[in-house]
C-alpha cells in the first residue's frame, strides 16, 4: 500500500547525495542516486557496441540513466536482475553512481551501479561502535574483539564509549 521504496528509504537517504526533487546544485557534478530502474531500452552504438537508456525513480521522482558500453556491459546482470525484479523478490533497489547533467528529469551518465543491499558493505568508511559505560563487561568486549577478528574488512573500526555526565572516550 505504501511506496515501493518505503522500506529502503533510511538506506537511500544515508547513501544518496541528491534526489529527483534536489539535485539543481549538483550538475556537472559526481552524484549517487538511488531507486527502482523502471525503464530500460537497450540500443547500439555507432560503433555497434550495446548501451541503454533508463528511468531510475526514487522516492520523489525520477532520473533518466545513460548508460554507456562498458557499464552496461559489466554490470549487464545486475541491470536485468533490476529492470525484471529479482527472482521473486519483487523490484531491486539500485545505487547509480555517476555524472549529473541538467534536464527534465535530470540526467546521469552513469559510471557505476550496485544493488542498494550492498551499499553499506562496499560503501562504509568507517564503523562506529558505540557503547555506554553501565553496559560494557568484560564479556563483551571479548565478544566483540571477537566478532572483529573473524570478520575483517577494510574499513577501520572506532569505539566511543560514553560514561554519561562525565566523559567520553573514543578508541580508534
Amino acid at each position: 500500500s505504501g511506496h515501493p521504496l518505503g522500506e529502503v528509504a533510511a538506506l537511500l537517504a544515508r547513501f544518496c547525495d541528491c534526489s529527483a526533487s534536489n539535485w539543481e546544485d549538483k550538475v556537472q557534478r559526481e552524484v549517487r542516486v538511488g531507486g527502482l530502474l523502471t525503464n530500460l531500452r537497450l540500443t547500439r552504438t555507432k560503433r555497434g557496441k550495446r548501451m541503454a537508456f533508463g528511468t531510475l525513480e526514487d522516492l520523489e521522482g525520477s532520473f533518466e540513466l545513460v548508460i554507456f558500453n562498458e557499464t552496461y556491459e559489466s554490470n549487464i546482470d545486475l541491470w536485468t536482475r533490476a529492470k525484471s525484479g529479482d527472482e521473486g523478490q519483487g523490484p531491486l533497489p539500485l545505487l547509480v553512481s555517476g555524472t549529473l547533467e541538467e534536464g527534465e528529469p535530470p540526467k546521469v551518465l552513469v559510471r557505476d551501479v550496485m544493488p542498494l543491499a550492498e551499499a553499506e558493505e562496499r560503501l562504509a568508511g568507517n564503523l562506529r561502535v558505540n557503547m555506554i559505560e553501565s553496559d560494557i563487561s568484560k564479556d563483551r568486549l571479548n565478544a566483540l574483539v571477537k566478532v572483529l577478528a573473524n570478520h575483517p574488512g577494510d574499513c577501520p573500526v572506532v569505539i566511543h564509549v560514553l560514561i554519561p555526565g562525565q566523559s567520553e572516550t573514543i578508541v580508534s
